[in-house]
């Protein structure tokens, strides 16, 4: 402690340090600051304001906007599929992901580990745009893959991203795809810090495999 005050002891490597520090944190904050930041006060602005985006020219209208949305018909609907929507893939995202985390973490597959865990967390890594245009291929009514096979096996092509029906299941499933090999590899990495005499008094106590898988990570 006592060689930290004498280094800083003087002014100019004091402030040659709080610069250099500035400077390293200087590219995160603009990067966040322009892209993160700037879209939050862009979009607070345009809600209380009437216009467009090309026009220069913005009339503010209060709470005008608000009540529009409020009032429209589909509102609810849009409300209730966006919540839907956000429960299911955060409930199939974590489901998905212990199951894997689980199967990762057992002794059986351990020379394939390191595979297994480069495939699991691809798409996490993958550009959300790059993941659209795979599935928006896969799903396609027309040239898809998954409707060359169910037409080569003689039923027919379903339109899976514009059926009212399935539109928001196949959403559910990209998601769950690009997002459960990021979160494998945390649980993954809480199960491995679980001591194995915790697993070993876990099969001791009980043979059943779902008792063992429930009751050894929470002792």
């Amino acid at each position: 402690m006592a060689k930290t005050k004498e280094k800083f002891h003087d002014p100019n490597q004091q402030k040659f340090a709080n610069i250099k520090g500035f400077s390293l944190v200087a590219p995160a904050v603009f990067l966040i600051s322009l892209f993160t930041v700037y879209p939050i006060i862009f979009t607070l602005y345009w809600a209380f304001h009437s216009g467009n985006l090309i026009s220069p020219d913005s009339k503010y209208v209060g709470m005008n906007n608000f009540r529009y949305l409020f009032s429209t018909p589909s509102f609810l609907k849009v409300l209730m599929n966006t919540v839907f929507y956000s429960v299911i893939v955060v409930v199939l995202t974590i489901a998905v992901a212990t199951l894997l985390a689980v199967w990762l973490n057992g002794k059986l597959h351990k020379k394939f580990n390191g595979f297994v865990q480069a495939v699991i967390f691809t798409p996490h890594i993958i550009s959300l745009v790059s993941v659209s245009m795979v599935f928006l291929w896969l799903f396609d009514s027309q040239v898809g893959f998954l409707n060359s096979i169910i037409t080569a096996i003689g039923f027919k092509a379903f339109p899976f991203f514009t059926s009212p029906r399935t539109a928001l299941f196949s959403l559910v499933l990209v998601m769950v795809w690009k997002q459960a090999g990021y979160y494998t590899l945390l649980i993954m990495a809480a199960l491995q810090g679980v001591p194995q005499e915790i697993y070993e008094a876990a099969s001791i106590a009980t043979r059943r495999p779902t008792r063992h898988f429930s009751e050894s990570p929470c002792r």
